[in-house]
């Protein structure tokens, strides 16, 4: 099983934008960065997971479950910190 966590913040050091999430994966229980996005904005955007899991899919290469809040293949666990 892998297992990802991902931390929301309420800002972005980018301007026109107001939140930011950061994607860790959890390799021999150490966090690794694996990428972020801090170009989001609230008004329009699927939620922090949906966001989170399509830094995994983009670095990774998995497929999505339809909607786009979750993957089609178990065995990854995503947790909100």
């Amino acid at each position: 099983m892998r297992t990802f966590i991902y931390i929301a913040t309420d800002s972005s050091p980018l301007r026109g934008y107001n939140r930011s999430i950061r994607v860790y994966e959890l390799i021999n229980n150490k966090p690794e960065y694996l990428g972020c996005d801090e170009k989001i904005r609230t008004a329009s955007y699927r939620g922090d997971k949906a966001v989170a899991c399509q830094i995994v899919a983009d670095a990774y290469g998995v497929i999505m479950a339809p909607g786009g809040y979750d993957f089609e293949a178990p065995g990854i666990d995503m947790i909100d910190v």
